[in-house]
């Protein structure tokens, strides 16, 4: 067979790959479709709802038995949700990996020393700057979250955001005095957030509320997110889509997703996940423990 012929048939063959990598699935797909098509079907990682949920209810058994020995009458108060955004990083797992270990220890200095309890979980979210500029000009979205991130990098297009979330009791600890050494490490602007767990929860549901946000994987949905928090699960275009509006299966005509992770994206998110959670047994490795 004439070599000439071979290398254009390869190139074409890589060319495929490459489209397939950054190309984005359509509106509506459910996560679970992205992740089997994405290779990353069995991969255990906090991406899989099944796995954060379990691993939630985990972080929530270790508080309930922290809360059982320490808690009692006005100890709620003691009680923060917590939320710290420690930098940005490329979209590559031992990258982001190393920055996770960095975040480690910048906790432990902060705690060193002190009584406290805690217990949070490392997350990992892909980013994307380009699209929140876009739909920031737009209006339709806060523009807190894109201001935060252009302050911590200069990447243009997708990244990773390195942060954690969960829930501390400061013990007899002065919260005020807590909060400001923490921002002490992480001084960026809304880099470090404490917040009063609600009243009218028991203790029990606001911890088991605040650790299966914690595991939530990143990514609502493997899509970017325009804000912080939690996105809703029936959001319009969601809705369009299951009303029939960009469904083959209906008549419509089918819609990319402009918001959804590409299908490499998917794949280093879930890598990343990986390399983090397997640190630990039982895949625990984004757990974040200070015990008293």
């Amino acid at each position: 067979m004439n070599k000439s012929f071979i290398e254009l048939k390869n190139n074409r063959a890589k060319d495929a790959l490459r489209l397939r990598e950054v190309s984005r699935f359509d509106l509506g797909t459910h996560a679970r479709t992205k992740l089997q098509l994405a290779g990353c079907a069995n991969s255990e990682t906090l991406l899989h709802t099944i796995e954060a949920k379990k691993h939630g209810a985990h972080m929530a058994s270790i508080f309930e038995k922290h809360w059982t020995k320490h808690g009692g009458r006005g100890a709620k108060e003691r009680l923060r949700m917590l939320t710290v955004l420690d930098s940005v990083t490329t979209l590559h797992a031992g990258k982001i990996l190393k920055r996770v270990e960095v975040m480690e220890e910048q906790i432990k200095k902060w705690l060193y020393g002190k009584k406290v309890f805690l217990i949070a979980a490392v997350e990992i979210e892909f980013v994307n700057i380009a699209f929140l500029e876009k739909v920031n000009e737009q209006g339709v979205v806060e523009k807190r979250k894109f201001e935060v991130l252009k302050s911590m990098t200069n990447e243009k297009g997708s990244a990773a955001l390195v942060h954690f979330h969960g829930i501390i009791d400061a013990m007899d600890n002065d919260l005020d005095a807590l909060a400001d050494d923490a921002r002490e490490i992480w001084n960026g602007k809304y880099a470090v957030d404490f917040q009063k767990t609600y009243n009218n929860r028991s203790v029990a549901a606001n911890a088991a509320k605040i650790c299966a946000y914690a595991t939530k994987g990143g990514n609502d949905f493997l899509r970017y997110k325009t804000g912080f928090g939690r996105e809703t699960d029936e959001d319009l275009d969601g809705k369009m889509w299951r009303a029939g509006q960009g469904r083959a299966d209906r008549g419509g005509e089918t819609v990319s997703d402009e918001r959804g992770l590409t299908l490499g994206e998917i794949r280093l998110l879930d890598a990343a996940y990986t390399a983090i959670q397997v640190r630990k047994r039982g895949m625990r490795g984004h757990e974040l423990i200070k015990s008293i």
